[in-house]
């Protein structure tokens, strides 16, 4: 029997010993906005398509106009990233002023001849705040054609339309933002979105909102779901598991930041969020997330690949980083 009680608690050492499965391994750094000198990159858009995962973000324009998005490609699961490039600039100085928040999922509507890229954007008309314009392609990469105030799709247009407004206007510099941060998927009757608005009470007041349409261009109004005071989320289906899933920066522009998951059947009722990576693990002032997903928003079987905006020096203290930020990532794996 000694030799077996023996066995046994070298058996027993050996389980209670073995490293824990982790649901988040950080891959660090994959975008530098120092190396190619464009100020910033945050809030990245990312579909995996086969071994190839295409990504575009948000990143300094020129002046007059805030943002341009950028593409970059990495054939390596995340890891090593293409120098990035414009995909879509920003064109209107007063009714657009940047080009930020992309998201993009791939879609023949009913007046299409043929399936395009349609890229939901955030910009920031003059004394409305941030809300949600609406391009497309044929490939990720670009170019894009904007959709305009005249009901044409044009390159670099001068006056691209607003699909989706923030419920209030606001002049600007009064601390809202607005209606933006978009997420879409293919659902089975069309298009389904998810957006954050903090505009619709006397002070600022986030929440995301889901809408559903046939046609990119037009949106009846929104649905409020139960999660509030949240403005970092993307969502994607998960028919593996059934419903969808949102992941989310948890306090995100602050030195608590953590990345959390959440689940829901229908889209509008979600789950209380559950940690993935908490303080300690994750990246503090982290913002603006993203998920891969594929061409239809769907996840992809096995670790998810997250990527966010963060300091650029990963400064735990942040100092003076508004603005100085890459992108980082690392892989996460999503429980039931």
């Amino acid at each position: 029997m000694k030799p077996f009680a023996a066995a046994l608690a070298s058996l027993m050492l050996m389980v209670v010993s073995a490293p824990a499965q982790t649901p988040y391994t950080d891959l660090g750094r994959l975008i530098s906005s120092r190396e190619y000198r464009y100020g910033y990159a945050y809030a990245p858009a990312m579909i995996r398509d086969g071994g190839t995962v295409h990504m575009l973000f948000c990143s300094y324009g020129r002046p007059g106009i805030w943002d341009h998005i950028r593409y970059a490609r990495s054939d390596d699961g995340g890891r090593t990233w293409s120098v990035p490039a414009v995909a879509m600039a920003g064109t209107d100085e007063t009714g657009e002023r940047a080009a930020c928040d992309p998201s993009l999922v791939r879609y023949q509507a009913p007046a299409d001849a043929h399936p395009y890229w349609y890229l939901f954007y955030s910009g920031n008309p003059l004394n409305v705040g941030t809300a949600i314009f609406l391009a497309r392609g044929d490939a990720i990469e670009g170019p894009y054609a904007k959709w305009t105030r005249r009901g044409t799709w044009e390159t670099d247009a001068a006056d691209p339309a607003v699909v989706i407004a923030p419920a209030r206007s606001h002049p600007d510099d009064t601390g809202f933002y607005g209606a933006g941060q978009t997420s879409v998927v293919l659902r089975r009757e069309g298009l389904g979105l998810w957006y954050t608005d903090d505009s619709g009470c006397g002070t600022p007041c986030a929440r995301i909102f889901e809408a559903r349409s046939r046609d990119p261009t037009r949106w009846p109004p929104a649905s409020p779901t139960n999660v509030a005071g949240a403005s970092s989320v993307d969502v994607k289906r998960d028919s593996e598991r059934g419903g969808y899933a949102m992941i989310e920066i948890v306090a995100p522009h602050t030195g608590t930041s953590v990345l959390a998951l959440r689940r829901s059947r229908d889209g509008r009722g979600w789950s209380a969020p559950t940690t993935l990576c908490g303080e300690g693990c994750f990246d503090r002032f982290a913002h603006n997330v993203g998920i891969a997903g594929s061409p239809a928003g769907e996840l992809a079987r096995g670790p998810a690949l997250v990527v966010y905006g963060a300091p650029s020096d990963r400064d735990p203290a942040c100092g003076s980083c508004w603005g100085k930020w890459d992108l980082f990532g690392g892989l996460a794996t999503l429980p039931p």
